[in-house]
């Protein structure tokens, strides 16, 4: 009767068996996995984001494919680069921004490359696409840049596109010039596309900007960039993410073309959220500024935490909401990650999750707040210098 696409194994894992049984005691957990902002802390200007939504007076339904081009137009002026609004769309989220290109790029059975370690949603994605991905490698040794030889050699006939993640999730890192070149260049040599999930593109890890990272600034082959309220304006709870269209204009046009006719089928953004979105960009300025602020006091938690005789390491990062962790491999990250919610009472992700396969490595979110994550990442140095002998 049902799909096999949709056929995963729903049993609990280890971890969430753990979790579940130390819940139900008394002595509570802290959770460095949350990733929803509107979980953690943050001061929301409440008033004001209903303001913005009730200044809607006009409840007619005048559906634009692309989205509304006031929505559109406002995007455009937050975007790296100033592009056309017409080269943009909305959707209700990145993930059906990822659901509508791969609907318009691949044919079921066909390829997408996806980095690895990323965050495990594209495969997830991917496979209700009835379409395979193929895992491309960011080497730890070589601070996460991109196994190039490797990735080339895995372009097949059915490869539609290159995705890229900057700041990747978890790894925190963006593409260096010399990757983004050659991956430009293998993309328009091979004739598919390149699809950049700029999401954290906001959240640099020290001070400055990661702007100049956007893939916008070098639209050598037909080029998608993703973004979203969920991330840039810490607002996932109103559902607007977009799509903006780059490269060579044959492609560019098709592809827009296709994509409106994709966008039509599902109208997902409703009216109010679209009306408002310029000022809700506005608004989320200054929730985007408590994230980045809390952020940065965490990673910094973290390096203070750690003194030079430490067995364990945080690993660099040009921005993003997650940090890594590298421990000694006396245990497995599991193991680690499960003696670490057993005996502190602190909930981590082991790094496999991700598909980072080297080393111990524990994926921990840099939302929670200041004075948790702070005893939190004490609780973790100390079981490290205790355990691992």
């Amino acid at each position: 009767m049902f799909s096999r696409r949709a056929g995963w194994d729903r049993a609990p894992n280890e971890i969430a068996l753990l979790r579940d049984r130390l819940a139900r005691d008394s002595t509570g957990l802290i959770d460095l996995t949350e990733s929803n902002p509107t979980r953690c802390g943050f001061s929301y200007p409440t008033a004001e984001i209903l303001e913005a939504l009730s200044a809607v007076r006009d409840l007619r339904y005048e559906p634009d494919p692309k989205g509304a081009a006031a929505a559109r137009a406002a995007i455009a002026e937050t975007l790296p680069l100033r592009i056309d609004p017409e080269r943009i769309l909305l959707a209700g989220s990145t993930s059906e921004a990822y659901s509508w290109l791969i609907k318009l790029l691949c044919d079921p059975g066909d390829r997408l490359l996806v980095p690895a370690p990323s965050y495990p949603l594209l495969e997830m994605l991917a496979r209700l696409e009835a379409v395979e991905i193929d895992a491309y490698p960011l080497l730890r040794e070589a601070s996460w840049r991109i196994d190039l030889d490797w990735l080339a050699e895995r372009v097949a006939p059915t490869t539609k596109a290159i995705v890229v993640i900057q700041p990747n999730n978890p790894t925190g890192t963006c593409l260096a010039p010399e990757e983004r070149a050659a991956l430009f260049d293998l993309a328009a040599r091979r004739g598919i596309a390149m699809i950049s999930d700029e999401v954290f593109l906001d959240y640099p890890a020290a001070a400055g900007l990661l702007a100049e990272r956007s893939l916008l600034h070098d639209p050598r082959a037909l080029l998608f960039v993703l973004g979203g309220l969920s991330k840039s304006a810490g607002l996932p709870q109103l559902k607007c993410s977009w799509i903006a269209v780059e490269g060579p204009a044959a492609p560019r046009e098709e592809a827009l073309a296709r994509l409106e006719l994709i966008a039509d089928a599902f109208l997902p953004v409703s009216a109010p959220v679209q009306r408002a979105l310029p000022d809700l960009i506005r608004i989320g300025r200054s929730i985007r500024e408590q994230i980045l602020a809390r952020i940065r006091t965490n990673r910094a938690a973290i390096l203070r935490e750690r003194d030079g005789s430490a067995s364990w390491d945080l690993l660099p990062a040009d921005g993003g909401w997650a940090a890594m962790l590298r421990l000694p491999g006396t245990r497995n990250d599991l193991e680690w990650t499960l003696r670490i919610l057993e005996r502190d009472r602190v909930l981590v992700h082991p790094g496999h999750f991700y598909d980072a396969a080297d080393d111990p490595l524990l994926v921990l979110s840099l939302l929670p707040p200041e004075e948790m994550f702070r005893s939190a990442i004490g609780s973790i140095s100390r079981r490290i210098a205790s355990d691992a002998g």
